[in-house]
């Protein structure tokens, strides 16, 4: 993270997107089963040479306006 001169912050969130196997549980519920399943599905893919892994790159920038309205609300609620 890093504070800029005109009072604003940037920052970087990067991931590697690449997928591990999910395990089904029995008292998985349903978001729980759907989401398992497509994950898996894309391990799968990944495991046959059909998905490449790569990596997510997302630069973020808040002004010091939008700064101080996020803090400002955190205080006042």
């Amino acid at each position: 993270m890093k504070k800029e001169d005109d009072g604003s912050i940037s920052f970087v969130i990067s991931d590697l997107f690449d997928f591990d196997y999910l395990y089904e549980n029995e008292n998985d519920d349903w978001k729980e089963k759907g989401i398992k399943y497509i994950n898996n599905n894309a391990y799968r893919q990944q495991k046959a040479n059909k998905l490449e892994p790569y990596i997510l790159y997302i630069p973020i920038k808040f002004t010091k306006q939008e700064l101080e309205e996020v803090l400002y609300s955190k205080w006042n609620q």
